[in-house]
């Protein structure tokens, strides 16, 4: 006769949920007297893990609401199908009740729509059964009446004729009873927990409105479209009172402050007819089959039932374990022993599941298998490691298990395995969620107190379950195979001279020792970079000029061995972010990380904040970072995979080439930072040789190369066609103490006349000695620039690439002195040269003097120009020419860079003392041979016209 419908899910949804609902249960199942009568319970998106609502409360249900209560279970995976993107909330109440409706009983003419909140209290007959059934066709609605929590927890709900009395009593004695009177739509307020309607009718207008997703107004909504069906709302006053359990202790989501809820203008105000075209096929889920639990043989039963078959034997005697230091990586395990905690997991799970099997069989397969079948899964276990090489997403699988030792405990080269099989099941999981499905289980089976559980516990959200159960369990952490940033400073422990100060760790005492230490992380095969910000004082001691002062060691430290260690120095004290790159190769996957911070008691040091963030996945780090250099300082840093394509440019394997014709960068980055000192790069380049019959210009650019800090240009280079082939370039390059925050970028650009393609960059320190006695020297400057090889004696011209100073004025490729003006009139290039011998040519016109007493022989002693070469301002040579040089000559001078001066700039002076006008043509560099001719050390020189030699480079040059 009649079908209660209700819905929920296990989630403790408002105050003391569980109490509630089973006086409900227990009450409504009191009054239902018909052989057809029945409780429709719809446990809507109940995690996969948990039982149902109805099952989790069975034992406080009487036997007569057990025998009439049907559970249709709504699994997670429809709800986030079809209705998560668009609602706020975890239970939908008009599709829930339209899918009680659709699986009502059909015998039964009434539904009836409430909630597990309320007590029904028949009026004059003792039946809800009998006080319904002379009701003519229609939609009926009963007033709804508060009752105070403290009344209602006070009732024993496994006596549900002694609840109805009492409510009945007290409804009176305390004044409770008050019928409140709403719309002439719903007739009494709250109407959602009496409406009672022909089954047959909710057919014909499509059950509730499912587009109503957001809550409230759903019961309105129906009694508004039933009211063009029938004149008016029939009154079930006289037959019964339906008692409300207040439960607004504890706020929820539907009646939360400012919560969403439907438009009662769109869903109550402008509803206009019955039914609801849109949804009339599939309203209720029509579509789907649903499972249907009955409480009279339950889950627990059937798991009891399972294992009991499977393992035959009791226990002789207790089970005894170690939990230890010492028993490490040694942990053992009976397969009987896990079999209960491992099906524990599977007991509520969709009967259509497959779970792969990964790792040691044996035993506990076996006995999982039995247990499997016994529960009556449809699906299978399925031990076969290769199912998921297709795509890599283990397509039809439901959950994971990895066997990591039951019962055997694993060695070195089987843990290996294993790591590498979760590595595999955890990446195709990532695809598999990234592509729009549902998180699955990872199982992992003794995995507790050894080296796997750190792999576990890091990338997957699992519970510190306990030790005896052996199994880690939980869904995949995203962040972490995406290898998104990571914070790790709340992870950090204190060392003996730290304190916790909030988010921070600092230092207690000036004494030398460990600040901070941890977390004892794993990571995924990869390059990370670590951006650590700490705050060093100032020392206050008169010492503090000593720069290279340590304040602060770090160390990465993988299992307890120090891979690499940073220095932090007295040079970067104050409020700074430190960043360094390192590499997890899939050896390392199962090592723990440490990061150390070890303290040397100069001065008061803050730990803020440690962040490890992909190197290449994602951003480039914060520009205001410093670069830590280990110790091992020495050893090159390769930026090859670091570097960007750009737009006239196409990655080739570990190469970034040209494009054909294409003028433009097509190679830059990698955004990097440098400590402070003087660095070399390195670049390999191959310039194809152009095919057409132009190619004897040498001087066309192929190929420009800039030095670019902070999106500033610093150095530019430009290689022209006289270097074809496949070469090794470098150039020498400083970071000071400002530049420490700017963003490196060596940017490359092409000009469409030849193929070029770019095979490598790497960066050393400039005190390290060259790595390629053939690598070309580059020369900066504004306007064209030569090269010089290291191991070759081609001429540079440095003449345009000299600078005009205060006593001197350009006149076309030349430089001039002005009238009158003493002083500079030409320096530069500032250039830098490999270690070796070199030779300068100066050629220069002095103007013979117009006043003839000049030429008296004492004025020919008078000088009248000298020209310096310079080493970072440090003048090591001078020439001092006189009137005696008059003429367009040629002068010539060698030197030596040692190894010391590689990385310093090279600059010759050329000063004026008035006496006569003077014109620099050219400067000209070259290397020499060992066997080439030298002058004497002596200086100051004074070159005369009848030197041979210096007639035989004019010859020379001319």
């Amino acid at each position: 006769m009649l079908s209660v419908i209700l819905y929920g899910r296990n989630d403790n949804y408002g105050y003391n949920l569980h109490k509630r609902a089973a006086l409900s249960l227990n009450c409504m199942a009191e009054v239902l007297t018909d052989v057809n009568d029945e409780i429709i319970f719809v446990d809507y998106n109940t995690p996969d893990d948990y039982p149902t609502f109805p099952e989790a409360i069975a034992d406080t249900l009487t036997p007569k609401a057990r025998s009439l209560l049907r559970v249709i279970r709504v699994r997670p995976e429809v709800h986030r199908a079809r209705f998560e993107p668009r609602t706020h909330l975890k239970a939908i109440e008009p599709v829930s009740r339209n899918v009680a409706i659709r699986r009502a009983n059909p015998d039964n003419r009434w539904i009836l729509s409430t909630n597990t909140d309320i007590i029904f209290v028949p009026r004059a007959e003792a039946s809800l059964t009998d006080a319904i059934a002379g009701f003519a066709d229609g939609f009926y609605c009963a007033p709804r009446i508060e009752i105070p929590e403290t009344l209602w927890e006070s009732y024993d709900r496994l006596d549900p004729a002694g609840v109805i009395a009492e409510t009945r009593h007290w409804g009176s004695a305390m004044h409770l009873d008050e019928i409140v009177f709403g719309s002439q739509t719903i007739l009494y307020d709250g109407p959602g927990d009496f409406q009672l309607m022909l089954r047959k009718d909710l057919f014909e207008i499509h059950g509730f409105h499912e587009g109503m997703l957001l809550g409230w107004h759903v019961d309105s909504n129906i009694f508004k479209r039933l009211g063009f069906v029938y004149e008016s709302i029939g009154d079930a006053a006289p037959a019964v009172f339906g008692y409300h359990c207040d439960h607004t202790r504890q706020v929820t989501p539907a009646h939360a402050h400012r919560s969403p809820e439907n438009d009662s203008a769109e869903f109550v105000d402008r509803v206009t007819a019955p039914g609801i075209p849109e949804q009339c096929k599939n309203w209720g889920l029509a579509d789907l089959l649903l499972e249907e639990v009955r409480l009279d043989r339950s889950v627990n039963q059937d798991y009891r039932r399972a294992l009991s078959r499977a393992i035959s034997e009791p226990l002789a005697r207790p089970i005894e374990a170690r939990y230890q230091s010492i028993t490490f990586d040694q942990t053992w395990a009976e397969p009987e022993h896990v079999l209960p905690f491992l099906l524990d997991l599977f007991s509520n799970a969709p009967r259509s599941d497959s779970v792969l099997w990964l790792g040691q069989g044996g035993r506990l397969l076996d006995l999982f298998r039995q247990c499997w079948n016994e529960l009556g899964f449809t699906g299978k276990v399925i031990a076969d490691p290769t199912i998921g090489e297709e795509d890599g997403s283990f397509p039809g699988m439901s959950a994971f298990v990895i066997n990591f030792g039951v019962p055997n405990v694993v060695v070195e080269k089987e843990r290996a395995l294993a790591a590498e099989q979760f590595l595999a099941v955890a990446q195709g999981e990532a695809r598999h969620q990234k592509l729009g499905g549902s998180p699955r289980r990872i199982v992992g089976v003794n995995t507790v107190n050894s080296r796997l559980d750190f792999l576990m516990l890091n990338n997957v959200g699992c519970a510190k379950t306990p030790f005896s159960t052996r199994l880690r369990h939980g869904f995949l952490l995203l962040d972490m195979v995406s290898k998104q940033s990571q914070n790790w400073t709340s992870e950090m422990s204190v060392g003996s001279i730290g304190v916790r100060r909030g988010h921070t760790i600092a230092t207690t005492t000036n004494e030398a020792g460990p600040l901070a230490y941890g977390p004892y992380r794993t990571l995924w095969p990869g390059d990370y970079l670590a951006m650590i910000r700490i705050i060093i004082d100032p020392p206050s001691d008169l010492n503090f000029g000593d720069e290279e002062c340590r304040i602060v060691t770090v160390q990465l430290v993988l299992s307890e061995v120090v891979q690499q260690t940073f220095h932090l120095t007295a040079d970067t004290v104050g409020d700074c972010i430190y960043n360094f790159p390192f590499t997890i190769s899939y050896n390392d996957v199962l090592k723990t990380i440490q990061i150390r911070f070890l303290c040397h008691g100069v001065t008061p040091v803050v730990l803020h904040s440690i962040e490890v963030q992909s190197a290449y996945g994602g951003l480039p780090p914060d520009g205001n970072s410093i670069r830590l250099l280990p110790e091992t300082a020495s050893q090159r840093q390769n930026w090859t995979k670091r570097m960007s394509v750009g737009r006239a440019g196409v990655r080739k394997g570990n190469a970034i080439a040209s494009k054909p014709n294409e003028v433009g960068d097509f190679a830059f980055g990698p955004y990097l930072t440098l400590s402070p000192g003087k660095y070399r790069a390195c670049v390999r380049v191959t310039i194809v040789r152009p095919s057409h019959p132009n190619f004897g210009d040498k001087e066309c650019r192929a190929m420009t190369i800039e030095l670019v800090l902070s999106e500033v240009v610093k150095q530019t280079f430009h290689l022209t066609l006289d270097t074809v082939g496949d070469r090794m370039y470098s150039f020498p390059f400083e970071i000071a103490n400002e530049d420490v925050s700017r963003t490196i970028q060596i940017r490359f650009s092409c000009y469409g006349v030849t193929p070029v393609v770019l095979h490598s960059i790497e960066v050393q320190p400039a005190v390290s000695q060259p790595s390629n006695g053939n690598s070309i020297r580059l020369f900066p400057g504004a306007a064209s620039h030569r090269l010089l090889p290291e191991a070759a004696s081609p001429r540079q011209n440095w003449t345009k690439h000299m600078s005009v100073g205060h006593a001197g004025v350009r006149k076309g490729d030349a430089i001039a002195s002005k009238p009158n003006e003493v002083g500079d009139f030409a320096f530069g290039p500032y250039p830098t040269l490999f270690p070796g011998k070199y030779r300068a040519f100066v050629r220069v016109t002095i103007v013979r003097p117009r006043r003839l007493f000049i030429w008296r022989w004492r004025q020919r002693r008078r000088r009248v120009l000298s020209i310096e070469l310079v080493l970072d301002e440090v003048v090591r040579q001078a020439l001092d020419l006189t009137l005696d040089n008059v003429g367009k000559r040629t002068f010539k001078f060698p030197f030596i860079i040692t190894n010391k001066d590689a990385a310093r700039q090279i600059q010759i002076r050329l000063k004026c003392y008035a006496v006569t006008p003077i014109v620099l043509h050219s400067v000209n560099v070259e290397r020499i041979d060992g066997v080439a001719q030298w002058l004497k050390a002596g200086l100051p020189i004074r070159f005369r016209p009848s030197q041979m030699a210096e007639k035989v480079v004019e010859r020379e040059l001319q």
